[in-house]
């Protein structure tokens, strides 16, 4: 008998456990999105990373001021009009955000557009398909 609310007791103090185990949804919602879907990495987790970065430090009037909040690695499969990303923070034209398209060639800054939703608006459709670098900026010090 005590060896049964022994075995009984241990498996209540194990339930618990597994419920905490689960991924969190929290986590998940940080991850950006995209309408229509394009397939994307985070650009920081690529070997050549240090090198982007060195590349975007030689344009420094272009970033002053403001503050990369996204980079991302894009395969653009065809031209798109209209893409937005939805980020972890919602924005407002306040923010003044723009991004820069980078690929072995040229470095370019782009406008982007907010949508009523707080969400960035991109415009793809005067880019090949192929492997772009894409990083959000926005201004310094807004809230």
């Amino acid at each position: 008998m005590k060896k049964l609310i022994a075995l009984i007791l241990c498996i209540l103090m194990v339930i618990p456990t597994f419920a905490f185990g689960a991924p969190s949804p929290t986590l998940q919602s940080l991850r950006p999105t995209t309408n229509p879907e394009i397939m994307f990495v985070y650009a920081s987790k690529l070997p050549e990373w240090e090198e982007i970065l060195k590349r975007i430090e030689l344009i420094p009037e272009v970033t002053e001021g403001f503050t990369m909040v996204e980079a991302l690695q894009i395969c653009l499969d065809k031209s798109y009009k209209e893409v937005t990303w939805t980020l972890a923070a919602k924005f407002t034209s306040k923010y003044e955000p723009f991004m820069l398209m980078i690929n072995d060639e040229a470095i370019e800054k782009r406008d982007v557009s907010i949508d009523s939703d707080g969400a960035l608006v991109t415009d793809f459709s005067e880019f090949e398909p192929g492997i772009y670098i894409l990083c959000f900026y926005v201004k310094e010090g807004v809230k």
